[in-house]
């Protein structure tokens, strides 16, 4: 299988997320399941279908000073970035906080999407001064990961933005959904959609409820969990709990190759 490439690069999602992936690869999310966490990683099945292995780790980079200039130059212009699209930024921290350094004097308004596969020392917590961390969680997890993420997004509120982002479902499962119950009952949390399918052990063992649905353009099934937002970035309510953001920017698409 191709390698990607080790130049970083700026990217619009199809939901319209603007991201800057230190890596691209999730080598401990792919270590127990081909398809990624809960078997519907979005992020492995796109890697799959345009041949990379989503199960190696890439670096990436800037390339040089005009490449940099060209891809800070578009970052200003953003209303926040990701960082977390095609990879988890805590498969090295110290590589992705280079990355933040390089663009924070551009860019104040940055989002971490992690699942804390290795933790934060307190020294490169001191570095997340103004940045938003999610800390990606789910009623899915083991009862060991629940609790050691749930620590890390308490501990980070000493020193960033920290949110608890549940990627939740439309629960059957009367222990199931007890457990995501408690997770949604936290401070600071966004109700982030689980999107599955009909061959999934969850919906062929009737554990959750799906619906049809039309996703940008794409048949999807969705697990709806309450008022949970299912749509593009742009209406989104939570902005990965960016707060106060100028909704009303103009849309554009940009791809740096």
């Amino acid at each position: 299988m191709p390698r990607y490439s080790e130049r970083i690069t700026l990217t619009q999602s199809k939901r319209g997320v603007w991201g800057l992936d230190p890596f691209k690869g999730c080598d401990y999310g792919m270590a127990n399941n081909e398809n990624g966490c809960y078997g519907v990683c979005y992020a492995a099945r796109i890697a799959k279908s345009k041949g990379f292995d989503f199960s190696g780790l890439v670096y990436r980079k800037f390339d040089g000073y005009w490449h940099k200039r060209e891809i800070l130059k578009e970052i200003k212009r953003l209303i926040f970035i990701r960082l977390g699209i095609m990879c988890d930024p805590s498969s090295d921290w110290g590589h992705t906080i280079d990355i933040i350094n390089e663009i924070r004097p551009y860019q104040d308004k940055i989002v971490i999407i992690t699942k804390h596969w290795t933790a934060l020392t307190d020294n490169q917590k001191a570095y997340l001064g103004g940045i938003v961390v999610n800390t990606s969680i789910s009623a899915l997890d083991s009862d060991d990961l629940i609790e050691y993420r749930l620590a890390q997004y308490q501990d980070l509120k000493k020193y960033c933005s920290s949110i608890l982002r549940v990627n939740s479902c439309d629960f059957i499962d009367a222990k199931l959904k007890a457990r995501q119950d408690a997770l949604l009952n936290n401070e600071d949390v966004i109700n982030n959609v689980l999107r599955l399918n009909k061959s999934h052990h969850l919906v062929t063992g009737g554990k959750v409820n799906i619906y049809k649905a039309d996703f940008l353009g794409s048949n999807s099934y969705p697990s709806l969990n309450n008022d949970v937002y299912f749509g593009d970035c742009y209406r989104c309510p939570d902005k990965c709990g960016i707060k106060e953001v100028n909704t009303k920017y103009e849309q554009f698409s940009l791809t740096f190759n």
